[in-house]
C-alpha cells in the first residue's frame, strides 16, 4: 500500500510539474519510484510510462512545434541517447550529475538576475550541444530535460512554442528508450501492469497543470523554470 502511495502521489505530481512548467517528470518520477522499486526497475517503468504521458503532451500542442528548433535538437539527442543507454553502466554518472547541477545552479540564477546578457545561437552549433547533452543524461539518468529547457527558454519568445517544441523533443527520446527497452527484454508484463493506474493520476496532474501553464504569460513561465530548475541543480548536486 505504501508502494503504491508513494507512485501515485509521484505521478501525479510529476503530470502536474511537467505540463505547467514544461519539465519535472521524470525528475519527481525518478526520485520517488526509485525509493521504493530497484532501480532498474524505476528507470524502465518511468521511462515508459513518460512514453504515452509525453506522447499525449506532444500531440496537444504538435501545432506548436517550431521545426526549425526540433530536426537537429532531436537527431543529436537521439544519436546520445542511444549512446548514454549502452555506456550507463560504464561511466561514473554520479560525478556527471553533480557537475550538471552546478553548472545548472549558476546559469539558472545568472538568467533569473543576469537581465539576459547572455544569449545562446538558435544556429546549428547549440542545437546540436543542447540536443547532445540532453540525450546522453537522459540516456544515463533518464533525466535529460535541464539542458534542453535551458536552451529553449533562450531561444525562444512564445511560451506555447517553447512549450510544444521541448514536448516533442522530450517524447522522440521517451520512444527511443521505450523501443530499445522492449527489444531487450527489459520490458515485462510486471512494468506494463503497473502502468494503467499510474498514468491515470498523471493525466489528473496534467489537466491542473495545463490550466495553470494557460495563465501564464513567457515571464512568469521563465521565472517559474528557473527556480525549479536551481532546485533542480541543487538536487543534481547534493542527492
Amino acid at each position: 500500500m505504501n508502494t503504491w502511495l508513494v507512485l501515485l502521489c509521484a505521478a501525479f505530481s510529476g503530470g502536474l510539474l511537467q505540463s505547467s512548467t514544461g519539465f519535472g517528470y521524470s525528475l519527481i518520477c525518478m526520485s520517488a519510484y526509485s525509493l521504493v522499486l530497484p532501480v532498474k526497475q524505476a528507470l524502465i517503468l518511468q521511462s515508459t510510462a513518460a512514453t504515452f504521458t509525453i506522447g499525449w503532451y506532444a500531440w496537444r500542442l504538435r501545432k506548436n512545434v517550431n521545426l526549425h528548433l526540433f530536426f537537429v535538437p532531436a537527431l543529436f539527442a537521439l544519436a546520445a541517447t542511444w549512446v548514454g543507454m549502452e555506456t550507463a553502466l560504464a561511466i561514473n554518472d554520479a560525478l556527471l550529475r553533480r557537475c550538471l547541477g552546478v553548472v545548472l545552479v549558476l546559469l539558472s540564477l545568472y538568467s533569473l538576475f543576469g537581465n539576459g546578457r547572455i544569449r545562446i545561437s538558435k544556429g546549428f552549433a547549440g542545437q546540436a550541444v543542447a540536443g547532445t547533452v540532453s540525450g546522453l543524461l537522459g540516456g544515463l539518468t533518464n533525466m535529460s530535460g535541464p539542458p534542453m529547457v535551458l536552451y529553449l527558454l533562450q531561444v525562444t519568445e512564445d511560451k506555447d512554442e517553447y512549450n510544444g517544441t521541448l514536448q516533442a523533443l522530450f517524447f522522440s527520446t521517451a520512444l527511443l528508450k521505450t523501443v530499445v527497452n522492449g527489444f531487450s527484454g527489459r520490458l515485462t508484463t510486471g512494468v506494463l501492469l503497473m502502468l494503467p493506474p499510474l498514468l491515470l493520476v498523471t493525466a489528473l496532474g496534467s489537466v491542473i497543470g495545463f490550466r495553470l501553464f494557460a495563465r501564464m504569460n513567457m515571464s512568469t513561465v521563465k521565472r517559474a523554470v528557473n527556480i525549479l530548475m536551481v532546485a533542480v541543480g541543487l538536487y543534481y548536486t547534493f542527492f
